[in-house]
């Protein structure tokens, strides 16, 4: 489990850099704040058909570029009306969307059920392209029998990341312990430990702000000591909060 840790630590050190884009100011004036927020001053008033280069987008406000080399902020509507430089208009999506769309780091929790027994699970997340994601897993489950607790790392394909309703497939591969809830006498270390492997389904549906609500189907596939193999499955319902 410290090597899976580790590897994670490890993606979350990267970062995408956004690719920047020049625009043409259409009206009389566009004004340039210090900082993405009404509360910053006002430092420059760009003038029409003024050159502009946004940089990137923090909310609803984004970093422009003067050709003078000066750097500021200006909110999303009021580049409505500006164009690029073949002219076409400059696309405005809605901000939170659209960070749904180009997130990098989630954590969520969920509750379902393993082979019928309640769980309870917690994730940590890496979306390294728009279409890939890692995900690494804790779930417990405590039944009437016995008590399982699983880690599985898992990679994600998502077709469709601009959809408010998400799909993803998924495969990954994990450990599971299984601990008898009633002693066996003379038996010894009670615990089995056995190597999975996972299939997974599940579908994002973007609520609002940064929360996405989670609903999931994982099929596992546990190598037992007796090098038997016991297929489990997972279904569960959780909440996402995503950077």
């Amino acid at each position: 489990m410290m090597k899976w840790l580790l590897l994670l630590a490890l993606l979350f050190s990267f970062q995408t850099a956004a690719q920047s884009l020049k625009l043409a100011v259409k009206e009389p004036f566009l004004n340039i704040h210090s900082g993405a927020g009404r509360g910053y001053p006002i430092i420059y008033v760009a003038e029409k058909n003024e050159t502009i280069t946004v940089i990137k987008r923090h909310t609803s406000w984004y970093l422009i570029s003067l050709e003078n080399g000066q750097q500021g902020w200006a909110k999303q509507q009021e580049l409505v009306e500006t164009l690029t430089l073949d002219g076409k208009p400059f696309l405005v999506t809605d901000a939170t969307l659209d960070a749904f769309e180009n997130q990098t780091f989630s954590f969520g929790i969920a509750l379902g059920q393993l082979e019928g027994v309640n769980s309870q699970s917690v994730n940590a997340s890496w979306r390294f392209t728009r279409h890939l994601s890692s995900q690494l897993e804790y779930s417990y489950a405590l039944g009437s029998v016995a008590k399982n607790q699983l880690v599985d790392l898992s990679v994600f394909h998502h077709p469709f990341p601009h959809w408010r309703f998400s799909p993803y497939l998924g495969i990954g591969a994990g450990q599971v312990w299984t601990t008898p809830k009633t002693p066996i006498i003379g038996g010894g270390d009670e615990t089995r430990q056995s190597d999975l492997l996972s299939a997974t389904v599940g579908l994002n549906t973007y609520i609002t702000s940064r929360f996405v609500f989670k609903a999931e189907y994982k099929r596992f596939s546990a190598l037992t000591e007796r090098d038997v193999t016991e297929d489990l499955e997972l279904w569960k319902l959780g909440i996402t909060v995503f950077f």
